[in-house]
């Protein structure tokens, strides 16, 4: 913008010296020449100021609208509560998208339908409605279950169930569980995975997962909103900056402006008044 500037003012100070030269420049011709510099200027600076002020405005409106969340993911939308389980239980309370449930049939029971249903996007659960059928083998002609109670026998049920490890010392049973899971039943050796992203939510919130906390079995894993990855402590979110990656799609006549969790492809017009030229130096 000022090369042009300063290579007009060095053409009217030439014409000066070169008027100078021949004839002898009055004062007052001097002083009008350097008023017209002067003026050219202002309206140069006047101009690249309003539209710095417009940018930073668009700027601005644009990282406002960005930084505000989707519906479903950030303002707690949740699925229906599934049907209760009859002759079984649920292992999960939290239903909000992206959460999943699992079903665990009792001894003498045999799961029929998924046994992990996940709440999507559409405020729907996946997989089939779950149902516990009773097997011959595991019901006595009383109506008692005949499975074994061992812990040396407990079949490992699902991912989310697990034998526990149990010794006897004198005279009593301790058992214990893998890391991540809790005591289901001593008496049939049984543990299930603990719901860390729930105790999470009852006893310190946020402290867990920055964003979205999805129970897995034996752990957790943590989940970042669209336009944002997991930092390198696997629990915080950092913005991804699609500019400085080369992960946008603006073309070479336009500027890449980073935003929270997303980026804007910006065309920055020069300003336009007469008596002035521009030069196109870079691509951007």
């Amino acid at each position: 913008m000022y090369r042009g500037l300063v290579l007009w003012g060095i053409f009217l100070w030439g014409q000066v010296l070169r008027s100078e030269s021949q004839d002898c420049v009055n004062r007052q011709e001097l002083q009008s020449t350097l008023r017209q510099v002067n003026k050219l200027l202002l309206a140069h600076e006047t101009s690249f100021l309003q539209n710095v002020r417009s940018l930073r405005k668009k700027l601005s409106l644009l990282q406002s609208s960005m930084a505000k969340p989707s519906n479903n993911t950030t303002t707690g939308a949740s699925c229906p509560p599934p049907e209760l389980l009859a002759n079984g239980k649920m292992l999960g309370r939290v239903f909000r998208v992206g959460h999943e449930v699992h079903f665990l049939c009792n001894a003498g029971f045999e799961l029929t339908g998924a046994e992990t249903r996940v709440c999507q996007d559409s405020l729907t659960w996946s997989g089939e409605h779950a149902a516990c059928k009773a097997t011959d083998a595991g019901i006595n002609n009383d109506g008692t279950s005949s499975m074994p109670t061992s812990p040396s026998s407990s079949p490992l049920i699902s991912t989310y169930v697990r034998p526990s490890r149990c010794i006897e010392f004198q005279g009593s049973k301790h058992c214990t569980c893998e890391q991540g899971y809790s005591i289901y039943s001593q008496d049939r050796g049984l543990c299930t995975d603990i719901d860390e992203c729930a105790l999470s939510r009852l006893t310190q919130p946020g402290r867990l997962c920055l964003h979205t906390c999805v129970n897995t079995a034996g752990s957790f894993r943590c989940e970042c909103p669209r336009g944002y990855a997991l930092s390198r402590d696997s629990r915080n979110c950092q913005d991804i900056d699609e500019c400085e990656g080369g992960f946008h799609n603006c073309t070479g006549e336009q500027v890449c402006v980073n935003t929270f969790g997303g980026h804007r492809c910006v065309e920055v017009e020069c300003p336009r008044f007469r008596n002035a030229s521009y030069v196109k130096t870079s691509p951007q």
